[in-house]
C-alpha cells in the first residue's frame, strides 16, 4: 500500500478540487442513471460528457509518467484535443481515430510491469480516452457509461491510498461513497449530465 507521501500530486489534483466541500448525503454510482440520461442527449453532447471525465482524469497520467518515465502524454492531449474538435463539429477521418485507438493501446501502460499506485490512474486515463473514441466509432452508449466509470474507479482508488483502508471492511464501499472527493465526482456527473440536456 503506498504511503501518502507518494500521493502528495494527485493530492493536489483532488484535495483542490475539493476544497471546501461538506459531507452529505453521498449519490451512488449508477450506470444505468447514466445510460439512460445518456439517451436524450445528441451525439455531441455525449462526447463532451466524456471529454469532461478525460480532462479530470489526464493529470495523473502525467504524474505517472513524470514517475515512471514511461508514456506519452503529449499524444493524449493532443488526442483529448482533437475530441474536442470533434465536439465542435470537425469531423475526423475514421483511419485517423483507428491509428489513435491503436496507439492509446500502445502508450496505456500494463499493470503487470509498474509498481507505482499511479499506474492504475494512468490506465483509468487511457481507457477513458480509449472508450471516447470508440463511441465517435460505434455510437455504443455503453463506452461512454465506462468513461464514467473510469472517472469514478479513480477517486475510489485514491480515497483508498489516502486513508489507508482495509479492503476487508464491512463499511468500506459506504466510507467510500461518504468521501466528500467521491461526493464532489458523482456530483459533477449528474450535474454535467444535466447541463448538457439544458
Amino acid at each position: 500500500m503506498a504511503g501518502h507521501s507518494t500521493l502528495v500530486n494527485v493530492a493536489c489534483i483532488y484535495e483542490n478540487q475539493g476544497a471546501g466541500l461538506i459531507r452529505t448525503n453521498p449519490m451512488k454510482f449508477d450506470p444505468n442513471y447514466i445510460k439512460e440520461h445518456l439517451k436524450s442527449l445528441e451525439h455531441f453532447h455525449r462526447l463532451a460528457f466524456c471529454a469532461s471525465c478525460c480532462e479530470r482524469l489526464l493529470p495523473n497520467y502525467s504524474k505517472f509518467i513524470d514517475v515512471e518515465n514511461w508514456g506519452d502524454r503529449a499524444f493524449f492531449r493532443s488526442t483529448l484535443d482533437e475530441i474536442w474538435l470533434i465536439i465542435s463539429g470537425i469531423e475526423i477521418p475514421v483511419d485517423s481515430v483507428r491509428l489513435m485507438l491503436q496507439k492509446c493501446s500502445d502508450v496505456t501502460p500494463d499493470s503487470k510491469d509498474f509498481n507505482s499506485i499511479y499506474v492504475s490512474f494512468a490506465i483509468d486515463a487511457g481507457s477513458a480516452i480509449y472508450e471516447t473514441l470508440m463511441y465517435y466509432l460505434d455510437k455504443d452508449i455503453q463506452h461512454i457509461v465506462n468513461v464514467a466509470g473510469s472517472s469514478r474507479d479513480t477517486v475510489d482508488m485514491y480515497i483508498q491510498e489516502r486513508d489507508n483502508m482495509d479492503y476487508n471492511d464491512p463499511e468500506l464501499e459506504q466510507k467510500i461513497a461518504h468521501d466528500p472527493l467521491m461526493i464532489q465526482e458523482i456530483k459533477r456527473q449528474v450535474d454535467d449530465l444535466s447541463i448538457l440536456k439544458g
